[in-house]
């Protein structure tokens, strides 16, 4: 083979493997263009899943929140309701002490024997009604 041929095969095969060399770079830059584009929308789903799971822990927190409150009420109430029965027990044991011990210091034995006599024939009346 001649010089000349042997140049002219020499660029051709430069010429392939520059056309070859292109065609790589042309298939590199469309998938770095399409990495740079799924990039951007990985970043975009991340943070509207971010977003999401942001607002349902608040709704979860603010649900979680209002059981506490509701529980804690419903647990003051019902302290509140067995206080009021408490104090009313209270009160009507120490009204009926305080009458026995105004009828106590009111009546002799003599008055409490007639008091009981009464009572006794109110009963005794009663029953011959019936």
């Amino acid at each position: 083979m001649s010089r000349a041929a042997s140049i002219r095969t020499g660029l051709e095969e430069g010429r392939k493997a520059l056309e070859a060399s292109g065609a790589q770079l042309r298939i590199a830059e469309e998938k770095l263009a399409r990495l740079e584009d799924e990039i951007r929308e990985l970043r975009a789903s991340a943070a509207h899943e971010m977003e999401a799971e942001r607002a349902r822990w608040r709704r979860v927190t603010l649900e979680e929140a209002g059981r506490i409150a509701a529980s804690a009420r419903a647990q003051m109430e019902a302290a509140v309701r067995a206080a009021r029965l408490e104090l009313k027990r209270y009160g009507a044991g120490q009204a009926v002490a305080h009458a026995a011990a105004l009828i106590q210091a009111r009546l002799g034995d003599e008055g409490r024997e007639q008091l009981v006599a009464r009572f006794v024939s109110a009963l005794g009346t009663e029953e011959r009604r019936n």
